[in-house]
């Protein structure tokens, strides 16, 4: 077995390797962080509900939908998740960072997160126009407007219903 093995060879290693092992089982179980990849348990624990209204973002180039069926998938997914991540990282990572230094200040660690690694410092106007480049770069045209909205939809059996009017969520008008 490989913890007799690592004893035999050292006592320290083999106390150091123990004390990390109880210390990610400990976290785990007392404050529900996944110190490790080992512990995903949670991920693959239940099972998955459907929700019957989906929250779908659209790109809006020079005034037109943007249709994604014309690109390959990986350049879909890069258009639709970059701006989706930007968005939710300037909610969502003060609240993260807020958690994990209350987790990790009683062990001493609470220092390693501070907001300077967790809080976006990238303001909208400059995730816009990097956004804009990359667009450019897949689309290979000029790009004079951008608008991303949100729009709510209910699934049906065979189609999806939109609910209520799109929100903008960005707005980007170049000269």
């Amino acid at each position: 077995m490989f913890y007799k093995k690592l004893y035999q060879h050292s006592k320290g290693l083999f106390w150091i390797f123990v004390s990390f092992l109880f210390a990610f089982v400990f976290l785990n179980y007392k404050w529900g962080v996944v110190a490790t990849p080992v512990y995903q348990y949670g991920m693959y624990s239940g099972p998955m509900y459907l929700s019957d209204t989906l929250h779908l973002m659209q790109v809006n180039i020079n005034g037109k939908k943007l249709n994604m069926a014309e690109y390959a998938f990986a350049s879909k997914d890069k258009m639709l998740v970059m701006p989706e991540r930007y968005l939710k990282s300037l909610h969502q990572n003060k609240a993260i960072q807020q958690s994990l230094q209350r987790i990790f200040t009683p062990v001493g660690m609470g220092a390693l997160f501070n907001s300077d690694n967790f809080v976006q410092q990238v303001q909208p106007q400059l995730f816009m126009q990097w956004y804009r480049n990359q667009l450019q770069n897949f689309m290979h045209e000029e790009i004079n407007a951008i608008e991303i909205v949100q729009q709510d939809y209910l699934r049906q059996a065979t189609h999806l219903v939109p609910l209520g009017t799109p929100q903008k969520i960005a707005d980007l008008a170049y000269p």
